[in-house]
């Protein structure tokens, strides 16, 4: 298992996910190892168009159910979004399908 940490400068968050779905699968094809995770928060649910270029990668699963939310209201009192996303590649991570 790969853990990847990146932290962007991007001014355009859209492109920032972009260039994470980049990074995740050069991580992937780096070495035989592609059992590789990704844990995001871009602000946006894994619907949105704009987590299309993460959504496209081959076997990518987000392991947070559909739905799932996240993120912790102003208030303090319960969650608002699905915005914390998990996601790896269903095919090598088998530990997360439970097929391992």
């Amino acid at each position: 298992m790969s853990p990847i940490t990146r932290w962007t400068t991007e001014p355009e968050p859209a492109a920032e996910v972009a260039q994470i779905a980049r990074d995740f699968h050069w991580f992937q094809t780096l070495t035989t190892e592609r059992d590789v995770i990704l844990a995001v928060d871009f602000n946006y649910p894994p619907t949105s168009p704009k987590m299309g270029p993460i959504r496209n990668l081959p076997d990518i699963v987000n392991l947070i159910p559909a739905g799932t939310l996240t993120t912790l209201k102003a208030s303090g009192q319960g969650f608002s979004s699905w915005y914390d996303h998990l996601y790896v590649n269903g095919q090598a991570t088998t530990e997360a399908t439970g097929d391992d």
